[in-house]
């Protein structure tokens, strides 16, 4: 049996089965029965957690007051604004002692899977197994946090482990994720390289006669998002260039985790940018919106439900209550770390100062603790910086 978390945190591990059965068998082997299984609160579990119904999050055409290049305090304001009113929503329709809320958390899930081992062992299958009790794993990015998580409490139930896109676990418990971004946008600028390789045919952003060329026509574009002086001056869109701004931080960056699929989508998304930023107003953003079939208001997209619960609740109140002058310090960080990535995480992070619910069950120190196996964490950074010749 091989336990099998596709990440998130809160993508539904069944849900990914059934999606990716042929990928996910064909890369163990027949001698596996794929295995997946949801966290508290979300997916097919029961009871549900369901906070954000009830929560108005404005859409930022609303909003009269635009950012530069890295976002606003005004953007973290209300940010803040919007987590208080979630946070309060859910510790009253899931913060009791019997409800989801205190057990959507990171222990819990990993105490499940040892639920699902000794059942395991316990059947008929399990019995014709050599050792049924031990762990044998797949987790993507999140679920990489699961397993560290898993091995650091139970380091004699593990079999074979892999740890796909690895998460800085202790990064992650501190509630902050201050290191999660620094490649971010290394691969971003990479996208320039592989378009000019690619050809016109294949990359439709493909123009000039090198790789800078390319990121040059991008950086023309970004300038022209000038969200500072169309503030001073008073212009009529700069609502439109806020939102637009926004929307190239949230519509590009998921474009990063799967590059051999989706570089070329974010080829695409640069040419529209590219042609909107032209002539900036709210209807053409309206336009790109409808036309890509999605929201790109980075509030309501950082607003993500099964992200915050299990993150939140993770971080173990380290944040509830902060103010934004609290945040500042770790917000500028991150936006210096990246363009990409820098305000959408800073985001993730402010959601949890509404986040009252406390966890059942606290784990402190991942790193602290005794195991029989290496962390592929420290292996990855120890590869990363002999690779940079460090």
């Amino acid at each position: 049996m091989l336990l099998h978390n596709p990440g998130g945190p809160g993508v539904s591990g069944i849900e990914s089965v059934f999606a990716s059965a042929s990928y996910l068998s064909s890369v163990p082997g027949s001698g596996f029965d794929i295995v997946a299984w949801e966290p508290r609160g979300l997916g097919f579990s029961e009871p549900i957690t369901n906070c954000s119904s009830t929560i108005h999050i404005p859409g930022i055409q609303k909003r009269d007051r635009a950012p530069g290049q890295d976002l606003p305090d005004s953007f973290f304001e209300e940010v803040i604004r919007v987590a208080k009113g979630f946070g309060a929503v859910c510790q009253d329709k899931t913060g009791g002692e019997k409800d989801a809320g205190p057990h959507m958390n990171t222990i819990v899930l990993v105490r499940d899977m040892i639920s699902v081992l000794d059942a395991f062992a316990r059947s008929e299958d399990g019995k014709r197994v050599k050792h049924p009790e031990l762990l044998n794993y797949w987790g993507f990015s999140y679920g990489t946090v699961v397993g560290q998580m898993f091995a650091s409490m139970f380091p004699d139930r593990i079999g074979r482990v892999v740890l796909d896109g690895v998460v800085d676990a202790d990064d992650w418990m501190s509630g902050n994720i201050l290191r999660a971004g620094t490649l971010t946008d290394d691969v971003f600028l990479a996208f320039f390289e592989y378009c000019y390789l690619a050809g016109p045919k294949m990359c439709s952003y493909y123009s000039g006669s090198s790789a800078g060329d390319m990121l040059k026509r991008f950086e023309r574009t970004v300038r022209r998002f000038d969200v500072k002086t169309a503030t001073r001056q008073n212009r009529a869109n700069s609502s439109a260039l806020i939102l637009g701004l926004e929307g190239l931080k949230v519509l590009a960056r998921p474009k990063l985790y799967t590059p051999t699929a989706t570089f070329s989508q974010l080829a695409d998304l640069l040419v529209i940018y590219e042609q909107i930023s032209r002539n900036i107003s709210l209807d053409a953003i309206i336009q790109m919106e409808k036309r890509i079939g999605q929201n790109i208001d980075l509030v309501a997209n950082a607003a993500d439900e099964s992200l915050r619960t299990i993150s939140c609740t993770d971080s173990r109140h380290r944040l509830y209550n902060h103010t934004l002058q609290d945040m500042k310090p770790n917000i500028r960080t991150l936006q210096q770390q990246s363009f990409l990535f820098g305000d959408w995480v800073s985001a993730e992070s402010a959601n949890c100062i509404g986040w009252s619910i406390e966890a059942a069950e606290k784990f402190e120190d991942i790193s602290g603790e005794r195991s029989t196996h290496l962390f592929q964490k420290a292996e990855h950074l120890v590869r990363y910086r002999r690779a940079r010749g460090k």
